[in-house]
């Protein structure tokens, strides 16, 4: 056991450098980045892991204690206790008058909103976040039995974007298992959530249900291999739908885009509705993409032989002028523009 430990310390380490230094090179270069620790043990991983790779960057740890288990503050003092020498460490608290529905979905939401303005109070860019191998397959389960259409079944990227923070996860190809060892050989102390094994929860009965699963040859790494080539086929028809978009757009501004109606309407059925989530993606500032089934709607509607009516959807106004040939999609009266519109 204490081999297998072994490596599994070595994977953690060199996947923590691999990925700093091949694919975000540029944040060694950061003076202060931070990290999202829930004091379980792939956060804990991540904080000691990552504090070894970048020994002369200021580090903060950020826990949030969201007021949903009376055990919570007093585990936010030890992860405190445990990170002390490594770098800064705040507790964030969410405050509200209980969560009755969709609890995780919440959570995650007030979790990513006060660390998103910590950083941004503090100059930090960059967060790392522990999620791993297993939470890409989680997610990649839960969406599939939800219908996600392609992009939702890339799952969870390595790199992503919450508004102006870069969002980093290096273990994403780091499965639980190591990142426990990791814990055991380095004497890293840790504390387990006791939600991570209520099946109230959805993503807790899909962990489960992958024993199952391996029996019938849907191991682990063949999933992981199945996201990875979703993610590259999501990615492919990404840049493909940019450069038609770069060619689509005939006036723009901060709240409006104006694209070519007929060029529009020629373009094969996915990449309409790639460019018109590309469009609101860049108008309105929202933490989630527009709903798949919604923009499928309006792409057949912009295009069908009768005439598009106007209509507002996911904070844009949508408007045809055929006699201008333009599409036109602003922004809808009292939403915020994004700030990188």
């Amino acid at each position: 056991m204490r081999a297998l430990d072994h490596v599994a310390c070595m994977s953690v380490d060199k996947q923590i450098s691999r990925f700093l230094n091949n694919v975000v090179p540029d944040v060694k270069d950061e003076p202060r980045v931070a990290v999202a620790v829930s004091g379980g043990g792939d956060s804990m991983a991540l904080c000691f892991a990552l504090a070894g790779a970048l020994p002369d960057t200021e580090i903060h740890f950020i826990t949030v204690d969201h007021g949903l288990r009376s055990e919570a503050a007093k585990e936010a003092v030890l992860v405190s206790e445990w990170l002390e020498g490594l770098g800064i460490h705040t507790t964030l608290k969410w405050t509200h008058e209980g969560v009755d529905r969709k609890i995780q979905e919440q959570a995650r939401d007030a979790r990513y909103r006060l660390i998103s303005e910590y950083c941004d109070t503090h100059e930090i860019n960059a967060l790392f976040l522990g999620h791993n191998q297993d939470d890409l397959i989680e997610t990649y389960l839960m969406r599939l039995s939800s219908g996600s259409g392609l992009d939702g079944l890339a799952s969870i990227a390595p790199v992503s974007w919450h508004k102006d923070l870069m969002l980093l996860r290096p273990f994403y190809d780091v499965p639980h298992a190591d990142l426990i060892a990791y814990c055991q050989e380095n004497h890293v102390e840790w504390v387990e959530d006791p939600s991570n094994d209520s099946d109230k929860y959805k993503r807790v009965r899909f962990r489960k249900a992958q024993a199952f699963m391996e029996e019938e040859g849907l191991t682990q790494k063949r999933l992981a291999k199945t996201i990875e080539r979703t993610a590259r086929a999501k990615d492919a028809l990404d840049q493909v739908a940019y450069s038609f978009l770069d060619q689509l757009i005939v006036a723009q501004d901060d709240e409006t885009v104006s694209i070519d109606f007929i060029a529009f309407q020629n373009l094969h059925a996915e990449f309409k509705i790639r460019v018109l989530s590309f469009i609101i993606e860049q108008l309105v500032e929202s933490a989630y993409p527009p709903r798949l089934e919604k923009l499928e709607g309006l792409a057949f509607d912009i295009t069908r032989d009768a005439p598009f009516r106007k209509r507002t959807f996911s904070g844009c106004l949508f408007e045809a002028r055929p006699g201008d040939n333009v599409f036109v999609i602003s922004v809808e009266k009292g939403r915020v523009p994004t700030k990188n519109s």
